[in-house]
């Protein structure tokens, strides 16, 4: 049987008080239908790689379960509560997806799911009120307890992504394969000394450790006699130079005389820059003084005219009472009487 349902309220309450014998209340599991309103792809968070899943919104149009007195089915009301459901889609769903353009800009909601009927199971509190007469039907209160329902394809048997407008059915996706920007030749190679591949890292190790070693060894006495031998015909050349004579004195001379020379200029530029610092400090302080000085005669001038004009106004109401008080003065004066008819 089917009948109406009331959105639960004070008026279920009482009635439940005064018939306890002909009423009941239960928390039960019931299939919601529900017309959805509107339909949107939402995204999961930083937790769940962003996966995107769908939320469908809508009014409850009738309820399913055993509310008992034979009842299988309830209408609810015109102002009937909103369910919301998360639908969640598995790897599969979400290939396919992607193959359709998911992630394109063309790629829209399934608008043909508004005005559709959903069917989920939702938890009610429900309060059934047995009827007075056997040929009336019961009254039945439902207040829905969980309007936010999680729903996929295996526990509702809805397969949702063919709702879905293909955006790329004459695209089909290929897969590319990622090209790295190529290294000169110079940066390859020093890539390469820096980072080995791992199938050579231990051969080349044993060839630094044991082979490239005497090596350096050598390179580095070579340089050395090489610096020394032209240190020496330096110093030959100077011999051929009448009153010329270079020595390890005048090496370090020249470097010190350098140094110090590097350090003068560097202590005139740190003092211009403090100049400059000082220059710059001392003009913003006569700015400030300037603007203290122009806001202060600003502050005198409004003083003087704020007491000027109160001063007038003064003048100007003690006038008016003077003359008030001559016209009140003229006007209570008896006038002298005439005679009528005198010759």
């Amino acid at each position: 049987m089917k009948t109406v349902a009331l959105r639960a309220s004070r008026t279920a309450d009482y009635l439940l008080a005064r018939n306890p014998s002909g009423a009941s209340r239960k928390t039960m599991k019931v299939m919601a239908n529900f017309v959805i309103d509107n339909a949107g792809l939402e995204y999961h968070g930083r937790d769940l790689h962003h996966r995107p899943y769908l939320v469908l919104m809508g009014k409850v149009d009738s309820l399913v379960g055993e509310f008992g007195g034979g009842v299988t089915e309830v209408s609810m009301a015109k102002d009937s509560e909103y369910m919301t459901c998360h639908y969640d889609f598995n790897e599969a769903q979400l290939e396919k997806l992607v193959a359709m353009g998911l992630f394109t800009k063309e790629f829209r909601d399934p608008v043909r799911l508004q005005d559709s009927m959903l069917e989920v199971e939702t938890v009610a509190d429900v309060i059934f009120i047995e009827a007075d007469k056997e040929n009336e039907s019961p009254i039945i209160f439902v207040d829905i307890l969980k309007s936010y329902v999680d729903i996929d394809e295996q526990n509702s048997g809805y397969d949702l992504v063919d709702e879905f407008d293909t955006v790329l059915r004459d695209k089909p996706l290929t897969k590319v394969a990622a090209k790295l920007p190529s290294l000169s030749p110079e940066l390859q190679a020093i890539s390469d000394d820096l980072f080995p591949p791992k199938d050579k890292e231990e051969e080349v190790w044993e060839e630094v450790v044991l082979t490239d070693a005497p090596e350096v060894a050598e390179d580095k006495e070579s340089v050395e006699d090489k610096i020394q031998s032209e240190m020496n015909a330096v110093t030959k050349d100077s011999q051929d130079v009448p009153g010329l004579v270079i020595t390890e004195e005048d090496y370090s001379t020249d470097t010190d005389n350098l140094i110090k020379q590097f350090n003068s200029e560097l202590d005139i530029a740190e003092t211009k820059a403090e100049i400059e610092k000082a220059k710059m400090l001392v003009h913003e302080e006569v700015l400030a003084q300037e603007e203290k000085e122009r806001k202060e005669k600003l502050e005198e001038a409004k003083r003087l005219r704020e007491e000027r004009e109160a001063k007038e106004a003064k003048q100007m109401a003690e006038a008016n009472a003077k003359l008030a008080m001559e016209n009140y003065s003229d006007n209570s004066m008896p006038t002298e009487p005439t005679m009528a008819g005198s010759c």
